[in-house]
């Protein structure tokens, strides 16, 4: 999944797709990252629960845990794609597959916004294995 803030501009209408890359002019991003680990998981974009609505939101990473129920980890990020400190909120049926299936699930740390540039320099190699999750459907 790729997360992006974008500057919109009053009056101009572009037909053009979006840069990967952060810069300055309408077709680029404020910022612009992947979300690790990559794969068997659902991302999902909330209304913050403590922050600004205008310039934070909530990043939600889910796995199916059964065939009836998802759970995951929470988080907040601010305006520059930057995440909030605080705790992250997980789910319990998330902590529960943790316990009763060890290193099946990544940590709650685990999952993370990196800069797509980074990620394409090698800066995070080796941090997208998701080989033991759960399938997604």
């Amino acid at each position: 999944y790729v997360v992006f803030a974008i500057r919109p501009e009053r009056g101009i209408i572009l037909h053009n797709f979006l840069h990967t890359t952060p810069g300055e002019d309408p077709l680029s991003p404020a910022w612009y990252c992947v979300l690790l680990p990559a794969g068997g998981f659902a991302a999902t974009l909330a209304p913050p629960t403590v922050g600004d609505p205008n310039r934070t939101v909530t990043v939600g990473a889910s796995v199916q845990i059964t065939d009836t129920v998802w759970s995951g980890v929470d988080w907040e990020i601010d305006e520059t794609g930057q995440e909030i400190p605080g705790p992250r909120c997980v789910g319990d049926p998330y902590i529960a597959y943790q316990h009763a299936h060890p290193g099946r699930l990544p940590d709650r740390d685990a999952f993370k916004l990196v800069p797509y540039d980074q990620l394409l320099s090698g800066a995070d190699a080796g941090t997208d294995d998701t080989s033991d999750l759960p399938p997604t459907p």
